[in-house]
């Protein structure tokens, strides 16, 4: 067994306490509750690579949630042509926080409307009307009244910055119009029960023959997985919510708050691996079925009701 000193030296111990135990984006106060302290890990200010990456001057103390928060800065700083060289430790911080106050803001926001003063209820509630849920759904999220505008609805849904194209100037109306029709034209084909093994083989033959087609304009040549599945399952999510007499889709939407209600660590957007498209799937299936939700489909429109 690892010795105390061992796990200190594991948990960045020195540099927590060269910024007094607080975290360098939210303030976070390491000193006055236990789990805050267990909280706080070292942030590199710096991208893999940087000659001065692992300089101490430049790992700084963070909470556990601005270090996950930050998780893309380095990415959105290259796209956005911020500068990172030439800049003191302070500067760098005060160049990240406004991406990591915005990500803060998106789960402030789902948790005042989804957990604030909302228990958790273990079983699907007593009399569910899943019409209601379906309603709901059409007319105040996914805005659409036949399969159509639906393709069109959940392409858009799944593009948004989801960094699909090589590069910001890209015109991608072809390819939407392209993977609209990949969509559209398997409307008949899940009026009926589709198997697991029958959906993700159109899921990777969805993201192979439009790679191929248009590879020129999609990042480092290839749509990935993770786009693909968005776009698809939020289309049939919306095609099953404008006609109930169709079977529940098989598998639901996967984005990022998804992920987070399974505890899953992972990034959908940068997903690629049709096995660990499955790996997450059975993983999400399996938190449904503890809650007693009929079915994964039923269990993802719930959580959005």
């Amino acid at each position: 067994m690892a010795s105390f000193n061992d796990a200190l030296r594991g948990y960045a111990f020195h540099t927590i306490r060269a910024d007094n135990f607080r975290c360098r984006y939210c303030g976070l106060d390491g000193t006055k509750r236990f789990e805050d302290w267990l909280s706080l890990s070292e942030e590199h200010l710096l991208p893999d690579g940087h000659p001065n990456r692992n300089n101490r001057d430049y790992i700084v103390c963070a909470c556990r949630f601005c270090n996950g928060a930050a998780n893309q800065y380095f990415k959105c700083a290259h796209e956005r042509g911020l500068s990172l060289d030439g800049k003191t430790p302070e500067e760098l911080i005060a160049q990240r926080l406004p991406f990591i106050l915005a990500t803060t803001s998106e789960y402030k926001a789902f948790w005042e409307l989804r957990v604030k003063d909302h228990a958790v209820n273990a079983t699907v509630p007593t009399g569910i009307d899943l019409a209601k849920l379906q309603q709901s759904f059409v007319l105040n999220v996914a805005k659409s009244t036949n399969h159509e505008q639906a393709a069109n609805n959940a392409i858009l849904a799944a593009l948004q910055r989801s960094g699909t194209y090589a590069s910001g100037n890209v015109d991608g109306a072809k390819f939407r119009k392209a993977l609209a029709s990949e969509l559209n034209t398997r409307h008949d084909f899940y009026a009926q029960a589709i198997s697991d093994a029958e959906h993700c083989a159109t899921i990777s033959q969805i993201a192979d023959s439009l790679s191929m087609d248009f590879k020129g304009i999609l990042k480092a040549g290839r749509l990935r997985i993770g786009i693909v599945q968005k776009a698809l399952n939020l289309y049939l999510k919306t095609a099953w919510s404008l006609d109930p007499s169709r079977p529940d889709p098989p598998h639901c939407p996967i984005d990022r708050i998804v992920l987070q209600m399974a505890g899953i660590d992972g990034k959908w957007t940068e997903l690629d691996s049709i096995e660990t498209y499955q790996v997450w799937i059975e993983r999400l299936r399996q938190r449904a079925a503890d809650s007693g939700y009929p079915s994964l489909s039923v269990w993802e429109l719930h959580l959005w009701s």
